[in-house]
């Protein structure tokens, strides 16, 4: 399909972030036509085989960089209303420094471990240990929303790293205190929560750095 300008306006500012799983997607997108290769040849049509086409130099297949897409997409709006050139916003999206290969990269937001890691505390029956949680998901939620921007986004687990870990070590500290007094169904709490812990860690934190 041949792809014109009126074709990609309907695209523009339509691209969005995921604050809690980080995911990007482009809502509003039925008006953009599909496709799913790209002929920089500019040929109105193409004919022949499997293997001709795999072997035609001008033949590709688009893999979108989702968040430079974003990031291209929230520098269009702002450079637009400050009067700036197109090419210079496409410049300053390349310019970023950001992870975008498939893949996870710690950009989930840790109220996504910490939802669970309540639910699993509240079997324990420690108040201590239950409120605090409690609060970093408010504030987890609240925050994921308010820095879930082009300049913010990457900076949410490092903000959020100090206070996560305090608790995870007094969670430790109580998992040790109140061991000889359990029960079966507030150990089995403990350990689905240091589950949790080792998840947002490993996977969030570390795989951030």
């Amino acid at each position: 399909a041949d792809i014109t300008s009126a074709d990609l306006t309907p695209l523009m500012g339509m691209s969005s972030r995921n604050p809690i799983t980080g995911a990007i997607q482009i809502k509003n997108q039925s008006a953009f036509k599909d496709f799913v290769i790209v002929d920089i040849f500019s040929r109105k049509s193409i004919s022949g085989s499997l293997e001709d086409l795999v072997k035609d130099p001008y033949l590709f297949r688009p893999v979108p960089m989702t968040y430079r897409t974003w990031i291209y997409h929230y520098e269009y709006i702002h450079n637009r209303e400050a009067g700036n050139e197109e090419n210079s916003t496409v410049r300053r999206a390349l310019d970023y420094s950001c992870f975008d290969a498939p893949g996870n990269a710690g950009r989930w937001s840790p109220v996504m471990a910490l939802v669970p890691m309540a639910m699993f505390i509240s079997f324990v029956d420690d108040l201590l240990l239950l409120a605090p949680v409690l609060i970093m998901v408010w504030l987890g939620q609240s925050l994921s929303n308010a820095m879930n921007t082009v300049s913010y986004y990457r900076y949410f687990r490092l903000a959020t790293f100090p206070p996560r870990f305090a608790y995870y070590v007094f969670m430790l500290i109580r998992l040790v205190m109140t061991m000889g007094s359990q029960t079966g169904l507030g150990t089995l709490g403990f350990l689905a929560a240091l589950v949790c812990v080792f998840v947002d860690l490993a996977f969030g934190d570390i795989m951030a750095v």
